[in-house]
Formats: structure tokens, sequence, C-alpha cells
């Protein structure tokens, strides 16, 4: 099977492409070394998502997610709550 040139994050120290689908298992024997919880990758496209839709809205954090569909935004990325209860104190 021939890797695609995409599917590579970065390289090894000894030059080697570390393949995207590897990363999640490097992570998560860091983890387990460190003793800390387990965290997965895609917890980081969540979290900066929901921070970019907090901050600049849906289409914000469309584009730098390069979702081509806002419904798919709105799955990585958590509605802001505190914005409806915020909405409420000014409308009434």
């Amino acid at each position: 099977m021939t890797a695609n040139r995409n599917s590579f994050c970065f390289i090894r120290n000894c030059g080697k492409p570390f393949e995207a689908t590897h990363f999640a298992q490097a992570i998560k024997r860091a983890c387990t070394k460190a003793g800390v919880k387990h965290w997965a990758p895609h917890q980081l496209r969540h979290a900066t998502a929901t921070e970019v839709r907090r901050s600049h809205g849906l289409e914000g954090a469309q584009v730098v997610a390069g979702h081509a569909q806002a419904s798919v935004t709105q799955i990585y990325a958590e509605r802001d709550l505190s914005k409806a209860v915020q909405i409420m104190r000014e409308v009434g």
C-alpha cells in the first residue's frame, strides 16, 4: 500500500514519515508513561473549533477547520450557551 503524501504529520528523527494513523497510538503510550489521563488528537480539533466558534462565530470555525459545510463544523464546535444567557439579559 502506497501512503498518500497528505497522510503524514511530520518526519521522525530517523527520516521516515510519521503517519497520521499512528499519532493517536503514540499519544496514548506517552499518556500512559506520564501517568496522565489519555486524550486523542481529535480532541485538539474539537477544542480549537469550539474556541474559534466562540470568538469568531460558526463561519470562522468552519473556515479554520476547512469544512465545506457548516453542518460538519457544528459536530466539532460546541455551541456557546453563555451567549444565550447574555442575549436574554440584553433582550429581557
